[in-house]
């Protein structure tokens, strides 16, 4: 059966914990200090990942992850040596969730977990021998341990000094002793780490090209000494939390490993009985020895932007490949008019826009600006709906009950994914999507670059970052982009960048070519095509581009003859992968190295504008 889900925003109260470095605010989040997750937790403890398993709940509403985490301190609550926490998205066979801004935890997964009881109906197939609970205040309420770098982590702040102070942090709350547990110990572990790295670690780490994409399959070339000739790992940082973690590319994302030279894809992987979980975003790299020693990089490499994959199981091992997501025609049926694209449907109130005026307006100003910019085929129906269950099948898009949401939630986007084995990948393609915003935050409703109070956090930008991951795209580390994991209150951002567009573009034309394969039939989307008041600048260059010759075989050429200035060129095989990505800058002429025979699809992009067109190579 096809299942809905949706979207939560929640609100917490924004206080600071003075011994931590402060990072901005997410886009949908609020903060809450470690004072207050540590008064509102049950239990409160340092532990390990060391499993995962996924599951429907009882209702088969929401597919829940459970790590089983081995303790081995406790700060607050009971002495316990295992116990289970859920967090929210997983992979249950070619069924999978996405949470936008849920906690995504891999096997290893160390650090201080803020707890409360679980109150999910996992069922009776689901029962375990252990505790089960929940972060407090979501993904704000696990601190990442880099053994290496001394370094505590969450999405707001990161603290020097695991032991030397965050330990301190969390007694000073607790106002006793931790209980040690188990005979791990931070500091044996990270002796042994110092040990390792100066057993000629790898060095002189340098790479090719320095801007690149996420999640795309786009491939990294890494240059050094000391790599060894045994894989070891390639670590990015993660955007998800600002880049002050490291995560690792999973093993099938490295190509080649010398010595000397590394080939690796830049990777998007989202948790769900995996080892690793993380977006690549801008930042130093890692290089890992199979012996364990590691060098970072000096220089920083760019991410522009990230697309959303999911893990899936082919050889196996537990989700042991990643691979990209895409739409397609789920309203594509003599009763939805063969619209090709996706219906949402608002909840009454926020349909009548009575419970918060002006949201409805904000909503739908980011909302017209992803389709008309990348001409994602979404609408939205003339009527109200009633329903406000996650467990349908509509997309619907509504304020919350006041007591539904976790602590510290602005806005979060569930994606709900069915996946088909086609020519031996998986294509993961999206069934369903809902929102739900916070009814009890302190919105601002009124017009882009209006000044708003302090506190206040802007309707549109967060409504235009949450369907940006209803778009399938993933957090960067850029404050002009529109995806950027962090922005603070009374900021708005409301315009879409360069940079989220062209990716938005690249699951658009994968969406629109890249056909599901399997009985029922799964039909392409189609290109939005509805009024938009920035399809003038699309149809002009629509008609000024010409390629020529058109069939070719090893080059072709873009004629423009519009005011509009030619910056890039995508080729997308019929498969919707991406062949080839080029900066036209002064040049019109397209070379073709090594493309096979086939039809292609190739994307224009203008300084404001984009068209795809066809090319026949021979």
């Amino acid at each position: 059966m096809t299942r809905k889900l949706p979207l939560k925003f929640t609100l917490i109260t924004l206080a600071f914990f003075t011994s931590f470095l402060s990072v901005s605010a997410q886009v949908s989040l609020r903060e809450i200090s470690l004072k207050e997750q540590v008064e509102n937790s049950s239990l409160v403890i340092e532990g390990k990942v060391v499993a995962q398993r996924t599951f429907w709940d009882a209702d088969h509403r929401l597919i829940y992850t459970a790590n089983t985490v081995e303790v081995s301190k406790v700060f607050k609550g009971d002495a316990l040596e295992t116990i289970e926490v859920l967090t929210q998205g997983g992979i249950v066979g070619l069924e999978a969730i996405l949470v936008s801004h849920a906690l995504k935890l891999g096997k290893g997964s160390l650090g201080v977990f803020t707890l409360y009881d679980s109150n999910v109906n996992i069922g009776s197939d689901n029962k375990t021998q252990f505790k089960q609970f929940k972060t407090y205040s979501v993904i704000q309420g696990f601190y990442k341990y880099d053994l290496q770098s001394d370094l505590t982590t969450n999405t707001f702040r990161h603290r020097k000094g695991i032991t030397s102070s965050f330990y301190n942090d969390i007694v000073k709350i607790t106002k006793k002793d931790y209980k040690q547990i188990s005979s791990f110990d931070v500091k044996k572990q990270q002796r042994k780490q110092t040990q390792k790295n100066s057993l000629l670690p790898p060095a002189s780490i340098t790479f090719t090209p320095t801007t690149i994409t996420a999640g795309t399959k786009s491939v990294l070339t890494i240059n050094g000494t000391g790599f060894g000739a045994t894989q070891g790992k390639v670590g990015f940082r993660d955007a998800d939390d600002g880049g002050a973690s490291f995560f690792d590319a999973f093993d099938s994302h490295v190509i080649t490993w010398t010595d000397t030279q590394i080939t690796v894809e830049v990777p998007v992987i989202n948790t769900s009985d995996v080892s690793i979980a993380g977006t690549a975003g801008t930042g130093t790299i890692r290089v890992t020895d199979s012996g364990g020693s590691s060098a970072t990089s000096s220089a920083t490499l760019t991410i522009s932007y990230a697309e959303q994959n999911l893990p899936a199981d082919l050889m196996g091992g537990a989700g042991n490949q990643a691979f990209q997501t895409q739409h397609y025609g789920d309203n594509n049926s003599l009763a939805d008019g063969f619209s090709g694209g996706y219906t949402w449907e608002m909840f009454t109130d926020f349909f009548d826009d009575s419970e918060h005026p002006g949201a409805k307006d904000s909503f739908m100003n980011a909302f017209e600006s992803w389709r008309c910019e990348t001409k994602i085929n979404w609408e939205v129906s003339a009527s109200a709906t009633a329903t406000d269950d996650i467990g349908t099948d509509e997309n619907v898009i509504r304020f919350d009950n006041t007591t539904e949401l976790e602590a510290g939630v602005l806005g979060t986007c569930y994606s709900g994914y069915s996946g088909r084995l086609c020519s031996g990948e998986v294509i993961w393609f999206v069934i369903n999507l809902d929102i739900v915003f916070d009814s009890e935050a302190s919105w601002y409703f009124g017009a882009s670059g209006e000044t708003f109070d302090a506190g206040e956090f802007d309707f549109e930008t967060v409504a235009l970052h949450e369907l940006g991951h209803g778009h399938q795209l993933g957090h960067v580390i850029n404050t002009s982009n529109v995806m950027h994991y962090a922005i603070p209150s009374n900021t708005a951002n409301t315009a879409l960048d360069a940079n989220s567009i062209a990716g938005a573009n690249d699951i658009q034309s994968r969406s629109t070519t890249n056909k599901v394969c399997g009985t029922p039939d799964r039909p392409l989307m189609t290109n939005y095509t509805g009024s938009c008041s920035l399809s003038v600048e699309d149809n002009e260059l629509e008609n000024s581009i010409t390629i020529y010759p058109n069939p070719t075989r090893k080059e072709f050429f873009i004629k423009n003859t519009s005011t509009s200035k030619i910056e890039r060129v995508a080729i997308y095989d019929v498969r919707g992968r991406l062949v080839s990505d080029i900066d036209v800058l002064n040049t019109l002429t397209i070379k073709l190295q090594n493309t096979s025979k086939g039809m292609y699809f190739v994307n224009i992009h203008s300084d404001n504008a984009f068209v795809t067109k066809k090319l026949i190579v021979e």
